[in-house]
């Protein structure tokens, strides 16, 4: 693995965190529109409370803001879902154990706005629906 701007390290994957919130609108009987907005962090490795590399040299965290739109199928027990949904990176950061790299945002290789398109199916565990 190497860090962003190309060095050589020694890392794995962090635990990270996502949150959001979201609306869904009744369309019709077998219909339901839902949009959300959900905070999510990515990146590789972890911190401990100095910013320090908790594993290997290096430490990366990517943070956004998505905003996805989803049409709802709903067939009693079972949904599939589908539609766009934009998202923002709002932060970058990556360590080393010398601490924060020093080097300007804009060189980093992250578009600041992606488009994706989300395709997922949702059974419910207990006959309640939640």
């Amino acid at each position: 693995m190497h860090t962003v701007t190309g060095c050589p390290v020694k890392t794995k994957p962090g635990i990270a965190f996502m949150g959001g919130m979201w609306v869904q609108i009744k369309i019709s009987k077998s219909w339901t529109m839902q949009s959300e907005l959900n905070r999510i962090d990515k990146g590789t490795g972890a911190k401990d409370h100095q910013n320090q590399p908790q594993y290997g040299d290096c430490w990366l965290q990517l943070s956004y803001f998505e905003v996805p739109i989803l049409f709802q199928y709903n067939k009693k027990e079972v949904y599939f879902e589908f539609g766009p949904g934009l998202a923002a990176l709002i932060n970058v950061g990556e360590y080393t154990k010398g601490g924060a790299l020093p080097y300007p945002t804009d060189l980093y290789p992250f578009s600041k706005k992606d488009f994706f398109f989300n395709i997922g199916l949702v059974t419910y565990l207990t006959k309640s629906g939640v």
